[in-house]
């Protein structure tokens, strides 16, 4: 079966630069034509975010709906009835496309010749090749069978594309493309245990010939040109999930996904997926300054920086504040006050949060340098706050009383873990520190723990802001 699978995957161009576009976007214009109620068409753009009609409204050209998109790179657009599937089209930054509508298909004309806007077109009729069709995965599955399966699809799938290929009067270019979508749709198969894991599964428990059979295929798989493929980032995606398989669904899977992305990957590919990581676990809820700073330092790519700048983390801020002001807290006399209310207590000032329980060895070790930093900063200039994910409210009594925390300038807070406002700021873990700007805005997601040589100057500055 080996011989057969590397039959397979050595024939298709490895590495060669496809197309290259650089500077302001440029339009892309539809027209629709088909005259079809459902009409309707997706992508997945720069950003990784798949992106649909509803994305961008219509005008009109006399009775004919139009669309305009702005893009910097060729995209391959998806057009559908509204049912699964879709017809395909590759368009590149200036182009214009017609669709029309014969019997049942689809079919394109636009500003370059017929044979050319239709080759996707004509290749997924015969190959099939924008189905996502990956192998199934569960807990039982033989994955070597499942494997086999998939890669004589997959072989059947190419000599069809041969067929094609060697009639097809269009550009090297366009062909090099559709070997290349081919190539990596197979390594994404090769791949699938990662993406279509089952909860609680043991990835050790793969076969060993599986591992062998990634890591004779997977040497330098990597080519920036392929970026506006959504296969090429679908697989940089799920090979990032691969080399971080030890530590996928614990807490580590964000900070080791994103140093594998750092240092396993290279070039424009290494940015993409430094993005995209980092763009999936903050949506996701997961927080950690200490990735966000080395992003911003080591991205070179300025849009996907600009990006997790207005897009990820200026939302986030007033997501801190806004959306959850509602939620309860307890105070240590049994009341309950609302998240709003305490920030706004403080507005004016530098918040600093401490995040703890009262079974939480690290975090009562941390008591006397908080105390400290406290008495070495104004009150005036800085707030103190700790906030107990404690569940039973005499536990968390009797820590304060005990580490003598009732009598420090901190204001003391008693949070549910399970609460919406608890898992926006990322808790548990813990111990946890957060620092909150005079409006109520997050400055920090991770803070400095008190006791961390840093400390002394954290708060010398945040005095000054």
């Amino acid at each position: 079966m080996f011989r057969f699978i590397i039959r397979l995957i050595i024939t298709f161009v490895v590495g060669k630069p496809l197309m290259a576009f650089s500077g302001d976007a440029q339009q892309i214009y539809i027209e629709d034509q088909s005259g079809i109620h459902a009409f309707g068409f997706s992508f997945v753009d720069g950003y990784g975010e798949t992106r649909t009609t509803r994305d961008f409204p219509s005008e009109k050209n006399g009775n004919f709906p139009i669309y305009k998109i702005q893009s910097r790179e060729p995209i391959v657009i998806l057009f559908s009835r509204g049912d699964f599937g879709g017809s395909p089209v590759l368009l590149e930054p200036g182009d214009s496309c017609i669709v029309r509508n014969q019997g049942r298909a689809f079919f394109f004309q636009g500003n370059k010749p017929h044979d050319q806007l239709n080759f996707m077109l004509t290749i997924e009729k015969k190959t099939g090749l924008f189905k996502p069709n990956f192998p199934p995965f569960n807990a039982n599955l033989k994955v070597m069978m499942a494997l086999e399966d998939y890669m004589q699809r997959m072989d059947s799938a190419r000599i069809l594309l041969d067929e094609v290929l060697s009639s097809a009067s269009v550009s090297q270019a366009s062909k090099n493309i559709v070997v290349e979508l081919m190539r990596y749709k197979v390594l994404g198969g090769l791949l699938f245990p990662f993406y279509r894991r089952p909860d609680g599964y043991d990835f050790n428990s793969l076969p060993k010939d599986y591992f062998e059979l990634l890591q004779s295929r997977l040497q330098s798989p990597f080519n920036d040109s392929l970026l506006f493929l959504n296969y090429y980032k679908v697989f940089l995606w799920n090979y990032c999930k691969y080399l971080t398989f030890n530590n996928l669904r614990t807490s580590a899977e964000f900070s080791s996904m994103f140093e594998n992305a750092r240092t396993k990957f290279t070039g424009s590919s290494r940015d993409y997926i430094m993005f995209y990581v980092l763009k999936h676990y903050l949506k996701a809820g997961e927080r950690n300054e200490a990735i966000v700073e080395v992003f911003f330092r080591e991205c070179k790519t300025e849009m996907y920086k600009t990006y997790i700048r207005n897009e990820i983390l200026e939302k986030l801020q007033g997501k801190a504040l806004s959306d959850l002001g509602s939620t309860k807290l307890t105070d240590q006399s049994g009341n309950l006050v609302t998240w709003s209310s305490i920030m706004n207590a403080s507005r004016g000032k530098m918040v600093y949060v401490d995040c703890w329980a009262s079974w939480c060895t690290p975090c009562i070790a941390e008591f006397p340098h908080l105390q400290k930093a406290a008495a070495g900063v104004s009150k005036d200039s800085v707030e103190f706050i700790m906030i107990s994910i404690d569940i039973d409210f005499n536990k968390w009594t009797a820590a304060l009383k005990k580490y003598e925390l009732q009598s420090t300038t901190s204001k003391h807070f008693l949070l549910d873990p399970q609460s919406p406002l608890a898992k926006r700021l990322g808790l548990p873990p813990i111990p946890r520190y957060m620092l909150f700007d005079r409006e109520g805005n997050v400055s920090f997601w991770e803070a400095p723990r008190p006791s961390s040589p840093s400390s002394p100057g954290f708060f010398k500055d945040i005095v000054r802001q």
